[in-house]
């Protein structure tokens, strides 16, 4: 680029030849050693730029790279006026000369004189000697010689940076010099384009997204139609693969820019966190779409929920062409519930989906594949009724995982992580026995607990290295926890899996006496803490006579109980705790979906499927004649996960039908 003086220019067209200047330098500062990523930017750069100086002849170039991969010949075009451009980061004198040379040959071999009457080569990285451009007036193409027509190309039609500074400063047109301006600003400064790493431990399974109706959505159609999602699932379901697997499929596209953000590090502000985090977020070239996948707004620290759920809106109305999809458990969702077919949504409110849990036939199709045993494996999980907990991927895989190495299927939860964490240790002591000789294992799982323990009182998911080092004192014990059970993000670690930190905390207070237990798991108002609600799962089943804890949430929080395990509690029990939930909404005249649970939730804790206590309880409220419609659409709804509903078909139509 040729540097012209900036002396008796304006502010603005100051502005504007630095900042051309400016790309220019970046771009062939960057070729040398990072070229496939800077030829990418560049394109997405030059047609920005492009569109905003050219606008006021009405041209708007796309990239046809976009539509498919390394186009041949051109890179933008132009369609309706005929105008199409390739845009190289080539720079030398032969280098140059070699490139008009393959884009001619490319462009008349494939007859593209037919769909354009202007090529233009762009070199992105400057033109060093214009004079050293040699341009052939004719080639062979398809064995007939061609004549290049003059109006087609021709040397002018060779630019760089500096050929745009003429255009812009044409007085013959007035052109928004002010966006002009920004843009080039921007360039420099783009987001890095990076394809989001995807490697879960075991294969994955494409889950199932639904929306408040339990009807399959498509969640990409969804979050572009919506703009703004929430995805809910219980505790452990898997939402953080879920979003790594959109993540790396969003990214994958070359118009897209994705950010993928772990809530559990917000502190201060949302958009500080996202500049730590998205570097030059702000900055994605206008023709391409943002995403933003907010992942596990429950794990954010108790004492700042409130506020990281105003940002997170806030943001949303900020920037309204985002697409934002943010991960929750149920029990935790900061935003009220939306269904799409409402009929006017605020700006700030996201529309409700949910993660469903994987279904018998893919369970059955992932042990067949992953195990050594197979049937052996479905006959015993069958036997044991331990195939619910299976519905979670992180169980399935690792518990395949126990059996092919211990010939062990775990009971239940509890003895599932229990199952794992003998089986890492194991796994780690075959790997490096020196360490180990000497080694305790009591010692490392009490460790374990306490550790688990002050992080799941202290409602967080990671702890800083030097809090890790105070908690854990013991070189050797840091460096087996470290290796076998915690991952690093940056400065701070975490338990591979919430679960493992919500068990372990679990395991813990269940050697303490019930009102020690209450001081550490409840609210002042005598409920069970929301970041407690997995744990407290994991403590009724560590409990062996959970007398003392079932009756104080009957009374007190009821709706904890519908997490918990059916089988840790009695038949009789859990009907009591089913009827009086749907007795409450009842009451109230409230549908089950607006609450942290669901009325599949009801379903799988009352056992439906075989409880004809329930089943007889529900035929009796049909038939009362005081049943409002808000009681015959929860019993319909729950009814209908039965997997022989149709034998009630005849005793419910004729009741619901009365209310439609």
């Amino acid at each position: 680029m040729e540097q012209l003086g900036i002396e008796n220019l304006t502010t603005i067209e100051r502005e504007i030849k630095h900042g051309l200047i400016q790309n220019q330098a970046c771009i062939k500062a960057h070729k040398g050693f990072a070229s496939n990523e800077i030829a990418f930017l560049s394109e997405l750069f030059v047609e920005e730029l492009l569109n905003v100086i050219y606008f006021y002849k009405g041209w708007q170039f796309q990239n046809l790279n976009f539509e498919k991969p390394n186009q041949p010949a051109i890179d933008l075009a132009d369609r309706k006026n005929r105008i199409c451009f390739q845009v190289t980061i080539t720079n030398s004198p032969i280098g140059i000369n070699q490139k008009i040379k393959e884009t001619l040959q490319s462009f008349f071999e494939r007859e593209m004189n037919r769909d354009f009457d202007q090529l233009y080569v762009f070199i992105a990285s400057g033109i060093e000697s214009s004079q050293k451009i040699k341009i052939d007036t004719q080639l062979i193409a398809k064995g007939k010689q061609v004549i290049i027509p003059e109006k087609l190309f021709s040397p002018k039609n060779i630019l760089d940076f500096s050929s745009l500074y003429n255009e812009v400063f044409d007085g013959c047109y007035v052109k928004d010099l002010e966006r002009i301006k920004n843009v080039l600003f921007k360039i420099p400064n783009r987001p890095q384009k990076d394809v989001s790493s995807f490697n879960p431990r075991h294969s994955y399974i494409e889950r199932r997204i639904t929306n408040i109706h339990g009807q399959e959505i498509d969640l990409l159609e969804k979050l572009d139609q919506e703009k703004r999602v929430s995805l809910l699932g219980v505790g452990g379901l898997g939402k953080t693969t879920e979003l790594n697997f959109w993540a790396n499929k969003l990214s994958s596209n070359p118009d897209i820019f994705c950010f993928k953000v772990r809530l559990i590090d917000y502190s201060s502000t949302l958009e500080s966190l996202l500049d730590s985090r998205c570097r030059n977020w702000q900055n994605v070239p206008e023709n391409c779409k943002t995403y933003f996948l907010l992942d596990g707004f429950d794990e954010v620290d108790s004492n700042k929920m409130i506020e990281a759920a105003n940002e997170i809106k806030n943001f949303a109305c900020k920037y309204p062409d985002f697409r934002i999809l943010v991960s929750c458990r149920k029990n935790f969702n900061p935003f009220e519930i939306v269904d799409s077919e409402s009929s006017e949504k605020n700006k700030d409110q996201f529309f409700t989906c949910f993660l469903d849990e994987i279904n018998e036939h893919e369970i059955e199709s992932f042990i067949s594949k992953e195990c050594t045993d197979p049937e052996y494996f479905k006959y015993e999980i069958e036997r044991s009724n331990f195939l619910d907990i299976f519905k979670n991927p992180y169980y399935l895989g690792n518990a395949i995982d126990i059996f092919n190495s211990r010939k062990i299927i775990p009971k239940d939860k509890a003895d599932f992580f229990q199952q794992l964490i003998d089986l890492r240790v194991d796994f780690q002591k075959s790997k490096t026995p020196l360490a180990f000789r000497s080694f305790d294992d009591f010692e490392l799982k009490e460790s374990l607990k306490n550790l688990a323990l002050i992080m799941q009182y202290a409602g967080t998911y990671k702890i800083s290295n030097t809090d890790f080092n105070q908690v854990i004192r013991k070189p050797g014990t840091r460096d087996i926890i470290e290796r076998v059970f915690f991952s690093k993000e940056e400065n701070e670690w975490r338990f591979e899996h919430n679960n493992f930190q919500e068990f372990l905390a679990a395991q813990k207070i269940s050697e303490m006496e019930w009102n020690e237990i209450k001081k550490i798991i409840l609210l002042n108002n005598g409920k069970l803490k929301p970041k407690w609600m997995n744990a407290f799962s994991f403590l009724i089943s560590l409990i062996e006579n959970n007398n003392e804890l079932v009756s104080y949430f009957i009374e007190n929080d009821i709706e904890s109980l519908i997490k918990v395990e059916p089988k840790r509690l009695d038949g009789e029990t859990r009907n009591q705790i089913f009827i009086k939930i749907f007795n409450r909404h009842k009451i109230e005249e409230s549908v089950i979906w607006k609450n942290p649970y669901n009325e599949i939730d009801l379903f799988n804790f009352g056992e439906l499927e075989t409880n004809s206590n329930l089943i007889d309880f529900f035929l009796i409220e049909l038939k009362n004649e005081d049943a409002t419609p808000e009681t015959i659409s929860n019993i319909v709804h729950i009814l209908s996960h039965l997997s022989q509903s149709n034998i009630y078909k005849s005793n419910i139509k004729p009741i619901y039908m009365a209310f439609k």
